[in-house]
C-alpha cells in the first residue's frame, strides 16, 4: 500500500513537472520564433532597400560619373589635337573639322542622356521615398533643385543673369553622392550580419 501510495504521488508530480517543462519549452519556442520572425523582416526591408533604393541610386550615380569623366577626356585630347592639327597646317588654311565637329555634336546629345540619368535618379527617390533613412530623405531637396536648374538652363527658359542665381552645381551634390555610398556599405554589412 506504502508503496501504491508513492507511485501516485510520484507520477502526479512527474505529470506536472513535465507539464511545467513542456510549457517553459512552448514559451521560449514563442519567443525564439518572435525574434527570428522580427529579425527576418528587418533583413527583407534591409534586402528591399539596398535593392529598390540605393543600389539603383548608386548605379545611377556611377554612370553619371563615369560618363562624365570620359566626357571630359574625350574633349580634352580632342581638343589637343585639334590644336596640334592647325599648326601642322599651312598658314591661313585648317584641320577638316568635320570629324571634331561630329564629337561635338555627339556630347551635345549626350548631355540629354545624363539629363535623364539625374530625372532617373530623382524619380527613383520620389517613388521609393518610403525606403529612405531618415537622413537620406534630407538630400531630396537638393536633388530637385539641381534637376530643375538645369532643365531651365538647357532648355534657356530663363535669362542668362538669373541663372547663376538659381546654380546648383554638380559638386553640390557630393554630399549626397558620399552619404549614398556609406549607406549602401552600412546596409550591406547589417545583412551579411
Amino acid at each position: 500500500m506504502y508503496l501504491e501510495n508513492l507511485v501516485s504521488i510520484f507520477s502526479g508530480n512527474s505529470i506536472a513537472i513535465i507539464s511545467s517543462i513542456a510549457a517553459v519549452i512552448s514559451s521560449i519556442t514563442a519567443i525564439v520564433a518572435v525574434q527570428f520572425s522580427k529579425k527576418q523582416h528587418r533583413h527583407a526591408f534591409l534586402e528591399k532597400q539596398l535593392r529598390e533604393f540605393y543600389n539603383p541610386l548608386w548605379a545611377l550615380r556611377l554612370k553619371i560619373q563615369t560618363m562624365s569623366e570620359l566626357k571630359a577626356r574625350i574633349l580634352s585630347t580632342t581638343n589637343s589635337v585639334w590644336v596640334k592639327e592647325a599648326e601642322r597646317m599651312a598658314p591661313g588654311k585648317g584641320p577638316d573639322f568635320e570629324p571634331f565637329q561630329k564629337t561635338i555634336d555627339f556630347y551635345k546629345n549626350h548631355e540629354e542622356e545624363l539629363r535623364n540619368l539625374y530625372k532617373k535618379m530623382e524619380k527613383t527617390f520620389l517613388d521609393n521615398i518610403w525606403l529612405a533613412e531618415t537622413e537620406t530623405q534630407q538630400f531630396i531637396e537638393k536633388l530637385i533643385h539641381y534637376n530643375h536648374a538645369q532643365d531651365l538652363a538647357l532648355s534657356k527658359s530663363i535669362p542668362r543673369g538669373v541663372y547663376p542665381l538659381i546654380e546648383v552645381k554638380e559638386e553640390d551634390l557630393e554630399p549626397f553622392y558620399n552619404h549614398l555610398l556609406v549607406t549602401v556599405k552600412k546596409l550591406q554589412n547589417k545583412i551579411r550580419k
